[in-house]
């Protein structure tokens, strides 16, 4: 609002706007800074969430059959998890590997994190068979729905391991069991 010595003075109304665009401008900078270190919290909570989910989720096996089976006392039925914590949205324990896997890729493992305001984040493991190739695909999912506000970085890593049956009770009937890579990262 112009003072009464404005509304007289013409250059004692510039030399007050310049005064107010001038405070204007450095709570605009200020601001900005307090934005920029709330986006750089928001990032690092973001990876730290990251490492949570992934830790959370533990072994996957994932087993012949949806039968029940025992292995050195351990239960195992289709899709099993070792380790980890809590529960999942989806473990699907009556999918096997050799009996149910088909070409159309299928949740075995769907876990959603519990922490507040990260609670649509999840881990997703699909698997399907084409011919005598299993494919497992696994999804991140921060599932942020404002583009460019909740970049995650760093590395992931998954790593395989194919453990064919003992031999010990079992004739050696499956053959040669190889896969394309062990382990991968995303960086």
């Amino acid at each position: 609002m112009a003072t009464a010595l404005e509304k007289k003075n013409l250059e004692a109304h510039v030399d007050l706007c310049q005064q107010r665009y001038e405070n204007l401008e450095s709570r605009l900078t200020a601001v900005e800074k307090k934005l920029h270190h709330v986006h750089l919290d928001i990032q690092q909570g973001n990876k730290s969430m990251i490492k949570v989910i992934i830790g959370a989720t533990g072994t996957i096996v994932a087993t012949g059959s949806a039968a029940s089976k025992t292995i050195a006392g351990t239960v195992y039925t289709g899709t099993s998890k070792i380790g980890g914590s809590g529960s999942e949205d989806t473990l699907n324990t009556a999918y096997g590997a050799v009996t149910n896997y088909t070409g159309t890729p299928t949740t075995i493992l769907k876990k959603f994190t519990t922490t507040y305001l990260y609670t649509s984040n999840f881990i997703e493991i699909k698997a399907s068979v084409a011919g005598s190739v299993i494919t497992f695909a696994v999804t991140l999912d921060d599932n942020d729905s404002t583009i460019g506000t909740d970049q995650v970085d760093g590395t992931l890593t998954m790593t395989t391991v194919i453990r064919p049956p003992s031999t010990a009770n079992l004739s050696d009937s499956w053959g040669t069991v190889s896969q394309n890579a062990a382990s991968w990262s995303l960086t």
